[in-house]
């Protein structure tokens, strides 16, 4: 049996791209997603940055990120890195705009300390461009796109060989349309505790339209259009019973690329840290 994992595809290369999170608050620990994004700064160096939300690292006492180690060349599945940081909200960057739920961690400087203790994680970095939607790109979806996302839902992974778990659904609103005004759209797929922060793309494998109305054949698409931020609920009470109740709706919030790339911009004006 070939234990290995594609490395050549878009759908092999997306369960490298996120990174395990548990958030410790008050001694309970809460599972979540973190993705790693690399932004270029010249021709010999990049900013690697893991994003997640910023609900995940409020409040945080300490925050465990755990990665796949790396031969230097390809994953050893099975075999765990994992850093700690306390008081984790001294390291993250949030997003300028306090109602956008995004934060990131310039990864660069964890990264050296790693290495100097030869622990090397291995992780396939979502490029900045030209993976990332721009709010253009996002205007240029059909109505209806096939999305699927990264993460740990409910805390959920391969403990053998320490993958992530993909789901997949449709979008429930338009991609292009910012729903109630803001840069965000709804997904129809289930969402779970552990999967804040998961990154969404637009995935189709041999036939795809745009929302112009053409067609591609025999070629496939990857697009990240977003990150999951909280999910829907249906909260009822139940009188004869004298109960509330609450119904997951199969609804998910994510938030739109854009700003995603915001984040990167700000983090790029603080000077974020670079590697080679």
């Amino acid at each position: 049996m070939d234990n290995r994992i594609n490395l050549d595809t878009y759908a092999g290369q997306v369960f490298f791209s996120v990174v395990r999170i548990e958030s410790k608050k008050n001694g309970e620990s809460e599972p979540a997603t973190g993705f790693i994004v690399s932004e270029k700064i010249n021709e010999k160096s990049h900013m690697p940055l893991i994003i997640t939300n910023k609900h995940v690292i409020e409040e945080a006492d300490e925050v465990i990120f755990s990665f796949v180690k790396s031969d230097k060349q390809k994953p050893i599945l099975g075999e765990e890195i994992k850093f700690k940081l306390t008081n984790p909200k001294s390291f993250f960057l949030n997003h300028p705009d306090s109602d956008v739920d995004l934060t990131a961690l310039p990864l660069a400087p964890i990264l050296k300390k790693l290495e100097e203790v030869n622990q090397i994680p291995f992780y396939i970095p979502i490029p900045n461009t030209p993976l990332i939607a721009t709010r253009d790109d996002l205007s240029n979806f059909d109505t209806i796109e096939d999305i699927i996302f990264v993460g740990y839902p409910n805390g959920i992974y391969d403990k053998t060989n320490l993958t992530p778990v993909v789901r997949k659904g449709i979008t429930a609103t338009p991609i292009s349309l910012p729903f109630n005004g803001k840069s965000i759209f709804l997904i129809d797929s289930m969402i779970f505790i552990g999967s804040s922060g998961s990154p969404v793309f637009v995935y189709n494998k041999g036939i795809f339209s745009d929302g112009k109305g053409n067609t591609s054949l025999g070629s496939s698409r990857l697009v990240f259009v977003g990150v999951v931020s909280e999910f829907h609920v249906s909260n009822q009470y139940l009188s004869e019973k004298d109960m509330a109740i609450s119904t997951l709706l199969n609804l998910g919030e994510v938030i739109g690329s854009d700003k995603v790339k915001e984040l990167i911009s700000f983090v790029l004006t603080k000077g974020g840290n670079a590697r080679d």
